[in-house]
């Protein structure tokens, strides 16, 4: 199985804006119609999140900012992709030979 290693900077904060309150992550295997909340990140903590064990498929993470009053930003979001990762192919023209 494999993990992904989730990461963002925090945009500039605008002239009288409230305070960020936290990020989440969120990553979706069903082409974005259902995500799973993998991390909530502080601002002052590393701006980073992993995911737990991942199935092969085509993925998209998204990443939302929220600030101290509830309000969110507009949702980043990147896709990827985790190949097959099945055991290999049978070993191929095994012969036993008897003498």
């Amino acid at each position: 199985m494999t993990t992904a290693t989730v990461t963002w900077t925090l945009p500039p904060k605008r002239p009288f804006a409230v305070d960020f309150l936290h990020s989440i992550i969120s990553l979706s295997v069903d082409g974005g119609a259902n995500f799973t909340d993998i991390a909530t990140i502080l601002p002052g903590d590393v701006q980073q999140a992993v995911s737990g064990e991942l199935s092969a498929g085509d993925w998209i993470a998204k990443g939302i900012l929220f600030d101290i009053n509830g309000k969110a930003s507009v949702p980043a979001e990147a896709q990827f992709q985790i190949g097959d990762i099945a055991a290999p192919d049978a070993l191929e023209n095994l012969v036993v030979t008897l003498s």
